[in-house]
């Protein structure tokens, strides 16, 4: 079971399905887990749940109400780390050669 590309990796659909749009709860999956390292919370399983997601101003009322929740200190503090890896920035000093 560990060694399984579905419970290491969050897979979503089916391999057979040739679709172009992700469906209410892998959009409120990918807003979660990006936001606050976590799964959804119920509120976003509700919206998931009513299709609210996929309205014009669904995912940006989500996005607010996650933002204003302290759990996405979670990404603030990951995202310069992880994906920018802002931590190695002054770590090498330029090469005079180079830049003179």
């Amino acid at each position: 079971m560990l060694v399984s590309r579905s419970f290491i990796s969050l897979e979503e659909g089916s391999p057979q399905e040739n679709r172009k749009q992700v469906n209410d709860f892998e959009l409120a999956s990918r807003l979660s887990y990006f936001l606050r390292s976590s799964m959804p919370d119920e509120k976003l399983f509700a919206a998931a749940r009513s299709g609210k997601l996929h309205t014009a101003e669904g995912p940006a009322g989500e996005l607010d109400r996650m933002l204003a929740d302290p759990k996405v200190t979670r990404f603030l503090d990951s995202f310069p780390r992880q994906w920018l890896q802002l931590h190695r920035v002054g770590m090498f000093q330029p090469d005079p050669n180079l830049y003179p």
